[in-house]
């Protein structure tokens, strides 16, 4: 049977392991909110030197000039998946035998 000093020390003992687990959780919060903060200052520092370092004397893009360079580029892999095909079936037909 436990004394009354020895109980007191138990409650006095798990409520000490309560406060620190508090402390912890605390402290792990403040942690992740200055990390958020922090990695929030440098999307905005990167977004405003962007800006302020942009040549505003750019012309718009058209319509066709965007369709033009969707064009020339799925031409450029056409002649790609023609040239890897070529060579597949060169490599199928001297393995074949």
């Amino acid at each position: 049977m436990a004394t009354t000093k020895r109980e007191r020390q138990k409650a006095n003992r798990q409520l000490r392991l309560q406060e620190m687990a508090k402390q912890a959780r605390s402290g792990k919060r403040k942690r992740r909110f200055i990390w958020i903060g922090v990695l929030v200052a440098a999307v905005v520092a990167l977004a405003g030197i962007s800006v302020l370092l942009s040549d505003d004397d750019k012309k718009p893009v058209t319509v066709s000039e965007l369709v033009s360079g969707i064009e020339r580029r799925q031409r450029g892999l056409d002649a790609q998946q023609e040239e890897v095909q070529a060579r597949a079936t060169k490599w199928f037909a001297e393995h074949s035998d």
